[in-house]
């Protein structure tokens, strides 16, 4: 395995549980912050340490302007990453108090977690923190046996704590109206050159040495096709052939697709959405089950019509059975993720600090 998968290698929930120095336990609590999943894997976080605290900022050279022009995508990354942290922080003991910050600029102070020892010594999150190295996002496709009831009303449950609602749909004309939203929100994005560009910049070959970015074997690609996929997606909206075969996905080959939707539609909102979505992954991953996240389209009319609700769509996910097992996605090493005052960045998103 290449170093830039090594941040995978590690047992987290037990390496935390046995580590006894506090400054060692905090580099932990960061790493496991750094398994997160992000848009595009671009990671666009950046980590400072003070006084029984974790800031985190955005990393000016990580967002996505073309893709995610609201910040929105940018808040539902940062909340995966708060989320594990917190999972972390809880396994070692600590009850974490996350404050978001005014988040208007790149760079900017995105959250702060304060950390106090839990005085009755009570541990939580176990099962979670232990899956935290093992999920990944699963695009194959899913068998048609049906997700278990208790595992959907656990998940909507865990939602409801971070102030989100889990909406799941299994029957078959649900998805299917569901899926034209989604595919043709896609295909509107594909038509912008754009977009293209940007998503290209991020699209690796299967032999990558870059910390950022998806390798193509994650989407199923051979060698030669995870080469070209760049070129071809910077000059082709390439959902339209694939069209017939994504519907296929949505529908048939998804046991249960779900949102994580919200009554507002602010910073906090996305946030929230984020730490639910990482919640319920691993709740899936603990219980045998794939999933994949993608975003919601932009657009909010069409799809709460699909749905049937008022609420807003802040992300999908499919659960199920997959059918074959997914590779990891590269992650940058925790020194590159620590927040300096001046670096640089490059193609491969690596951080070179200045000294």
């Amino acid at each position: 395995m290449h170093k830039n998968y090594a941040a995978w290698n590690i047992d987290l929930y037990q390496v935390i549980r046995e580590e006894k120095n506090e400054e060692k336990l905090f580099s932990l609590f960061l790493h496991a912050g750094s398994l997160a999943p992000s848009t595009h894997n671009a990671q666009p976080w950046e980590f400072a340490i003070s006084d029984h605290c974790i800031q985190l900022y955005s990393s000016p050279e990580r967002l996505l302007p073309q893709t995610d022009p609201t910040g929105k995508l940018l808040a539902i990354s940062m909340g995966t990453c708060i989320e594990a942290i917190v999972l972390a922080g809880g396994v070692a003991g600590y009850d974490v108090l996350v404050t978001l910050g005014a988040h208007t600029q790149p760079g900017d102070l995105f959250a702060t977690l304060t950390f106090t020892k839990n005085e009755a010594g009570q541990t939580t999150f176990t099962p979670l923190l232990v899956a935290l190295p093992s999920r990944r996002t699963n695009r194959f496709p899913y068998t048609e046996a049906p997700v278990d009831e208790q595992l959907i009303a656990d998940m909507k449950q865990q939602a409801e704590h971070q102030n989100v609602t889990l909406l799941t749909f299994v029957e078959t004309p649900d998805k299917e109206a569901i899926a034209n939203v989604l595919l043709d929100s896609r295909e509107a994005l594909f038509d912008d050159p754009h977009f293209r560009e940007e998503m290209a910049t991020y699209k690796r070959s299967n032999m990558t040495r870059a910390y950022t970015g998806m390798p193509g074997f994650t989407m199923g690609f051979s060698f030669l096709a995870s080469l070209l996929s760049p070129f071809i997606i910077r000059r082709f909206n390439v959902i339209k052939p694939i069209r017939a075969k994504e519907f296929t996905l949505l529908t048939t080959q998804t046991p249960l697709l779900c949102f994580i939707a919200t009554k507002n539609n602010a910073q906090e909102d996305w946030c929230n959405a984020g730490r639910a979505y990482l919640h319920i992954a691993l709740f899936a991953e603990a219980a045998g089950y794939a999933t994949a996240i993608s975003a919601a389209p932009r657009e909010k009319g069409p799809l709460s019509r699909a749905m049937h609700t008022e609420l807003t769509a802040q992300l999908s996910l499919r659960v199920g059975i997959a059918t074959q097992s997914a590779g990891h996605s590269p992650r940058l090493p925790l020194a590159q993720l620590m927040r300096a005052k001046e670096c640089t960045i490059n193609s491969d998103g690596e951080r070179r600090d200045n000294i």
